[in-house]
């Protein structure tokens, strides 16, 4: 069976519980997760589609049942695994002696491109690849930092009030993909939004508030001190439903983000999915005026990625894969060199390395799939001068795929 690693698998309703093998293959017993099944249905308002987001050697099984086992990694749990990650580069730095991570480009902050003095965050919504890309950086950059916690976990908006300056130079890079694929995504893989589980009607989903439908909980009425009070991932009362100090790692637990920040009107839920990724994209995209540290006027660094750039390889003749010019424009912003030798792994005389490892699976559901009264409605509702400013148009479907 081929590797699967815990960045690169998507939930699918419950947590799944790795056991390690020898040669440090990850490898899941049938019990320990759910299968997402293949197929498609006919008609205007389709049932489901094909997950296809890992291309994993599941032989044996398929001949068994039929089934292929396909989950995605919690968001919460990769919270966990980041927090471990920074304590993990400090100490591979510190035993790292060959030097080859650095260039002598030298880096924004004039560290010289220095991996230690440099930390990487990818910010994301969920379903869209932040798992895939956050094990090819931790793999391509590993004496530097490469986490998705900002201010808070990268899925959820970020708020500048409430952000701890960093010793490091921070570059982050904010990862988007296409509004089609992603809201049908999210419809099929839902995480964090139980209210929005289990709806296979395209029309049902993408009208529904964005909000538990249930209203907020007992307990968030008898908070005494609602205005002071911190809820989970450190929102504010006004900010989130349900507002509770713990962190489920159940992923139907609510986690609706209300409207906040500088978005109006403040406090209120979002009456449907693409207002959220209007104000995320937004909210994304404003880190870059953050200040690196209290005391100083240099700004974190951004790099905006299209997730259907790094499913696919450039049409040039000298073929690069996208996760290529994510690895240059990483050098150039830092002056720290990938580890990782993308030329090497696709020149003929090298073929230890693995060149299916520098491509991102494909999305859930690929636009050809899509239900055209569901595009044309993304079309009239998608604010498409905020997509405009990560790449999207309205009119360019299927040429991402």
């Amino acid at each position: 069976m081929e590797k699967i690693n815990p960045f690169e698998i998507e939930l699918s309703h419950q947590y799944s519980r790795p056991r390690w093998r020898d040669d440090d293959n990850i490898i899941f017993e049938e019990d320990d997760f759910s299968y997402a099944s293949s197929g498609s249905s006919g008609g205007g308002d389709f049932e489901s589609e094909s997950l296809h987001l890992l291309d994993v050697d599941v032989e044996e099984e398929e001949e068994e049942d039929g089934r292929v086992g396909k989950i995605w990694a919690n968001p919460i749990r990769l919270l966990c695994m980041s927090m471990i990650a920074s304590v993990c580069f400090a100490i591979a730095y510190l035993l790292s002696t060959d030097g080859n991570n650095t260039s002598s480009a030298a880096s924004l902050d004039g560290n010289g491109g220095n991996a230690a003095n440099q930390r990487i965050v990818i910010l994301g919504e969920r379903n869209s690849g932040v798992p895939w890309m956050l094990q090819q950086l931790a793999r391509c950059y590993p004496t530097t930092e490469v986490t998705n916690i900002l201010q808070r976990s990268g899925e959820w908006f970020q708020d500048e009030t409430l952000y701890q300056y960093q010793q490091q130079r921070t570059l982050v890079i904010a990862l988007f993909l296409n509004p089609y694929d992603w809201v049908n995504a999210m419809r099929l893989n839902p995480i964090n939004m139980p209210s929005h589980t289990n709806i296979t009607s395209w029309k049902t989903f993408v009208k529904t508030p964005w909000t538990d439908t249930e209203g907020r909980p007992e307990s968030d009425a008898l908070l005494t001190d609602q205005k002071s009070h911190q809820c989970q991932f450190n929102f504010s009362f006004n900010q989130v439903i349900p507002c509770t100090t713990s962190v489920s790692y159940n992923s139907n637990y609510p986690v609706y983000e209300l409207i906040h920040g500088n978005f109006t009107p403040a406090g209120e839920p979002y009456s449907n999915i693409v207002q959220l990724r209007r104000d995320k994209i937004l909210n994304f995209l404003n880190v870059q005026n953050w200040k690196q540290t209290n005391n100083s006027d240099k700004r974190i660094g951004l790099i905006e990625v299209r997730y259907e750039d790094l499913t696919k390889i450039s049409d040039d003749d000298n073929a690069k894969p996208g996760l290529f010019d994510v690895f240059a424009q990483i050098e150039q912003r830092t002056g720290i060199k990938s580890k990782c030798d993308i030329d090497s792994s696709f020149s003929e005389k090298d073929t230890n390395n693995d060149i299916d490892s520098f491509i991102a699976p494909a999305p859930i559901a690929s636009s050809g799939t899509l239900d055209p009264k569901y595009v044309s409605w993304m079309r009239r509702h998608v604010e498409w001068e905020v997509e405009a400013r990560v790449g999207y148009e309205p009119t360019k479907l299927n040429e991402n795929l």
